[in-house]
């Protein structure tokens, strides 16, 4: 919430033309898009301060605005009807716009936000999977105050501990809609557990709430329309091919147990030509967890596990290539890659035919570079005390 303080701050010290009392504004730090019946239903959620008698206290609450209308412009216009004050969304932290929105075409959702000169355009974008996004936006939680810093705070954590995250603010998404030879890929939000439970303040105030939201599946884009889903493993494939993988754990068995590796300082690059598709991906990886009983002192054991790791990887990216050509989406940006080194020959052929009709050369590169103190493991010591 200091994030809100200090835009607040800024808000009453600007000497701009167009200045208003502080208290003529709510200030807006969530939106949702939703499609229902033929037509557009848009949500604000409006942060207040809470009343409360410790003048320090940074506590606030929130207040879901929706209305609908036959356009998004209209909608939101609605919304000014209900609103006791005008609403500021110069400090929108995220925006969630439902499936059906997003199958119909993202160019009219963000028209709004991309005209309105006090948006800042750094608000992360995600995706409502099978529910409404006003829903994803009023399920509460007893870590932060208001479910819009939720959605943003989340987003942003797990993209740097899951390899199937992406962080996309409108800026990115923005981007990749506008330059041809790029697709666009986002995440989404599910809920778990019972809407009206998730909204109530029992629900705030529990300590293991029974209702919450929860990062789900990339969507993948052709254009501006949603087009598939992409589970766990294809959307950490198609992270490693856009070298936007921080951390990413790969999982291996080993006589009927686990060996979990986490791969770090991941890199790849890619070559694209009008001849050949070449995804070059390297990296270090460390042993993380063990439940098997293996010689990690043993090269030649070390040796298969990477084999085994890079094994893997190479699949994800496989897997992740052909799904997203099968659904005519350039997630990579090959495309673009390809038009950036190559101007002119763009012009003269059909990248298309070569996306989709080249099989692409991967290699793939992870070393083992620490299995910690693993072998010391505590059931390997008490069998040795034994």
């Amino acid at each position: 919430m200091k994030k809100i303080i200090l835009s607040i701050f800024i808000l009453m010290l600007c000497g701009c033309w167009n200045y208003k009392e502080l208290n003529d504004y709510s200030i807006v730090t969530g939106m949702a898009i939703d499609y229902t019946d033929n037509k557009y239903m848009v949500s604000f959620l409006i942060a207040n301060s809470k009343n409360n008698s410790d003048a320090n206290s940074n506590q606030y609450e929130s207040i879901l605005y929706s209305s609908v209308g036959e356009t998004i412009y209209e909608a939101i216009k609605n919304i000014w009807l209900i609103s006791p004050k005008q609403l500021y969304i110069g400090h929108l932290e995220s925006v969630v716009i439902s499936e059906e929105v997003a199958k119909l075409g993202l160019y009219n959702s963000l028209e709004f936000l991309l005209e309105d000169s006090r948006s800042n355009k750094n608000f992360y974008i995600v995706l409502a999977k099978d529910c409404m996004a006003k829903d994803v936006l009023s399920i509460t939680t007893p870590i932060t105050d208001i479910s819009s810093e939720s959605v943003s705070d989340n987003v942003n954590s797990s993209y740097k501990l899951h390899g199937s995250i992406l962080s996309k603010t409108f800026n990115d998404i923005i981007y990749e809609l506008i330059n041809d030879g790029i697709d666009t890929a986002i995440s989404s939000y599910v809920i778990i557990g019972d809407v009206k439970e998730g909204s109530s303040l029992e629900n705030l105030e529990s300590t293991s709430p029974n209702t919450y939201i929860k990062l789900d599946d990339l969507g993948i884009f052709n254009g501006d329309k949603l087009v598939a889903w992409a589970n766990k493993d294809i959307s950490r494939g198609i992270n490693i091919i856009n070298n936007d993988v921080v951390q990413l754990y790969i999982d291996i068995d080993c006589d009927g147990g686990h060996i979990i590796v986490n791969t770090t300082d991941i890199k790849t690059k890619n070559d694209i030509s009008k001849d050949r598709i070449i995804i070059n991906t390297k990296g270090n990886a460390s042993i993380s967890e063990i439940t098997c009983d293996v010689d990690l002192e043993d090269d030649k054991i070390i040796k298969e596990m990477e084999k085994n790791i890079n094994k893997k990887v190479e699949n994800l990216i496989r897997d992740s290539f052909n799904f997203s050509r099968n659904y005519n989406s350039d997630v990579f940006g090959f495309g673009l890659s390809f038009y950036r080194n190559n101007p002119n020959e763009y012009k003269d052929i059909d990248f298309n035919e070569i996306y989709f009709n080249i099989e692409p050369e991967i290699n793939v590169d992870i070393n083992i570079r620490s299995s910690g103190n693993l072998n010391q493991s505590i059931e390997r010591i008490a069998n040795n005390e034994d």
